[in-house]
């Protein structure tokens, strides 16, 4: 993935996330809002830098967010332009519904569902292993409902022998009992994260991390 220095985005800057290794920021790039994720350099080596641009330049689905230009590195930090999408996490529209804008109608969640589904799908046919799903990695647009799948950090592919280029890191919350035993996290404990999402959403609570579905 090339990369270039100096480039100049508008002043304008608000925090709108956090991710794996870095803060995501609302700003204005090349006249269009985007959501600029700027990951300090000490944090990301050049072989998790172009593995990440690799997974990026691979994806092209509505529902997984969307590299707009290659990164480019400035004042010590990693700068990934990518996809705005107006909306909220779905850990928000679940969890935090005080400061929520989202009503999870049956139809909605029915969206929601099916769009996540499609975009982990999506994944699996480029052979690439989210690792991190969970409701805060899902943005929820308003107008749509349409779910996308963000936070491409520590994502991995998969190749042919099922060698893989990213260490085997992700979150517990949503990982697969297998995990806790050692086993490497792969296609089925991406499916085993998004089924546990789902089964959130439908019943809206959190459920025990540790606790078969």
């Amino acid at each position: 993935c090339s990369s270039f220095v100096g480039f100049k985005m508008d002043a304008s800057l608000s925090t709108i996330g956090q991710g794996c290794f870095g803060k995501v920021y609302k700003r204005t790039y090349k006249g269009k809002l985007a959501a600029i994720k700027r990951v300090p350099e000490e944090r990301l080596q050049e072989r998790s830098l172009d593995r990440e641009c690799r997974i990026y330049q691979q994806m092209n689905h509505p529902n997984i967010v969307k590299l707009l230009d290659s990164p480019w590195r400035e004042d010590g930090k990693w700068h990934f332009p990518l996809e705005f999408i107006t909306g909220e996490e779905l850990e928000i529209a679940l969890f935090q519904r005080r400061n929520s804008k989202i009503q999870l109608t049956m139809p909605i969640k029915a969206t929601i569902i099916t769009g996540m589904c499609q975009g982990l799908h999506y994944l699996h046919q480029k052979r690439i292993v989210h690792q991190d799903l969970k409701p805060d990695n899902i943005m929820v647009e308003y107008d749509t409902y349409r779910p996308v799948l963000i936070d491409f950090g520590v994502a991995k592919i998969i190749y042919c022998g099922g060698i893989s280029t990213a260490p085997n890191i992700g979150n517990e919350a949503y990982a697969a009992p297998e995990i806790f035993s050692g086993q490497l996290r792969s296609v089925k404990s991406d499916v085993w994260a998004m089924g546990k999402v789902v089964a959130e959403l439908l019943l809206e609570c959190r459920l025990d991390p540790r606790r078969s579905l």
